[in-house]
């Protein structure tokens, strides 16, 4: 049997690395790479950093992400904060105290504040142009930037699969965040998110998010992990992130979007990483039962709807091993760390606005259920203490943990 050079080059660089962090294990044990998120080297933050090739269409994103903090609630002045806590005082909704209004009739009373009305607006106005950016940036050099992911489509290292006849969920059609297209109706949905969402001020942040994702998952108690599956993997962050802390497993990389996995693999291929990517549903992988040791999300449970949550939770029982590990990431629901529903009338404004005008339309309902009896109504064992926390130093970034571990 031989062995190509390309594998056999990745298997060797793997070890080193592992080697120099001090985890190397015996052949055909787990190698687990130790990393900081939040103090990462020089030159693996130069890997993951993107910038849009001219400078001009970087400055443009550059000044929307400052413009967006400036507009945003820290980047409020004092007086305009005092402002608003008179306006809601003379309304009877003074203090943050808690409202017996839901969050349509909160925001509709908060619009009758002229400096809210017109600070909301603007921030809209401002993310759509931030969209538009990247997306005109693209599209200007169309065959370019198509060339590129078609020069890596059957490429190595890893693989992708696309299916053109998948039947997209109605969820998943809209157009999330407002990106242009969402995540399946632009063919530089990939690039649009990677350069649109996480790009410019908070990149670092966003690099640390997904490194952190990767490190905070729990192993299985026997401690193999020969498999991993990411579920919803977008345009591969945090995929990338599990392939480099667990550099001899075989990574998989999931979601509906084709142009999302389509540019993972393109980015994977640039950074010489293995993984596979397919564009499949969640909720019917194909895979055999028991086949992945770790199933793992990051924020993608927000984006599907309740009856879809379920069927994904059970799908994923499905395919993980016995004493096999969910490693859920997401914004904290009832029964868990941190879950504190909006009570006041600023509070249900501002979900109304992420709600409606954000386009997230199943937020309100996921972050409003109890996600750790999902789980364990699936039939999985729920663990909410295998780490401290997966935020950076100035609490941002993070996702309270969760794991939900397959009975044997």
């Amino acid at each position: 049997m031989t062995m190509e050079r390309r594998t056999l080059l990745a298997s060797s660089a793997a070890l080193a690395t592992a080697a120099t962090t001090g985890t190397a294990q015996a052949a055909g044990e787990t190698v687990d790479v130790k990393r900081d998120p939040w103090n990462q080297p020089p030159e693996i933050l130069k890997k993951r950093y993107q910038r849009l090739e001219k400078q001009d269409d970087e400055a443009r994103q550059h000044f929307t992400r400052g413009l967006a903090k400036v507009l945003g609630q820290d980047g409020q002045r004092k007086e305009a904060r005092d402002a608003t806590a008179a306006f809601l005082e003379a309304h009877g909704e003074g203090g943050n105290k808690p409202t017996t209004k839901d969050m349509d009739e909160s925001f509709a009373l908060m619009l009758k504040h002229p400096a809210y009305a017109a600070r909301t607006r603007l921030i809209r106005t401002n993310f759509h142009i931030h969209w538009d950016n990247p997306r005109r940036a693209f599209y200007r050099d169309y065959d370019k930037y198509m060339a590129a992911m078609e020069s890596t489509d059957k490429a190595g290292p890893g693989s992708l699969e696309l299916n053109p006849s998948l039947a997209i969920p109605e969820y998943a059609k809209y157009e999330i965040h407002t990106q242009p297209g969402g995540y399946v109706g632009d063919p530089f949905a990939g690039w649009i998110y990677d350069y649109g969402h996480y790009s410019g001020t908070d990149a670092l942040m966003d690099m640390g998010r997904a490194v952190s994702y990767a490190q905070a998952m729990r192993k299985p108690d026997d401690g193999r992990v020969m498999r991993i599956l990411d579920i919803g993997c977008s345009m591969g962050h945090g995929t990338q992130a599990i392939k480099e802390r667990f550099p001899n497993a075989e990574v998989w990389g999931l979601d509906v979007g084709a142009p999302l996995v389509r540019y993972a693999h393109y980015r994977a291929v640039k950074r010489g990483l293995d993984i596979k990517y397919v564009q499949r549903l969640a909720e019917d992988t194909k895979f055999p039962d028991g086949y992945f040791d770790i199933v793992a999300d990051c924020i993608m449970f927000h984006e599907v709807t309740p009856q879809a949550a379920k069927k994904i939770v059970a799908e994923v029982h499905r395919i993980l091993r016995p004493g096999g590990v969910f490693h859920h990431a997401d914004v904290a629901t009832e029964g868990q760390a941190g879950y504190r529903a909006p009570q006041s009338v600023s509070e249900k404004a501002g979900l109304f606005i992420n709600h409606r005008e954000n386009i997230e339309p199943w937020w309100p309902m996921y972050q409003n259920s109890n996600f750790p009896e999902v789980i364990k109504a699936a039939g999985f064992r729920v663990v909410t203490d295998h780490a401290t926390t997966t935020q950076g130093p100035d609490r941002r970034g993070g996702f309270p943990p969760l794991a939900g571990i397959k009975q044997a």
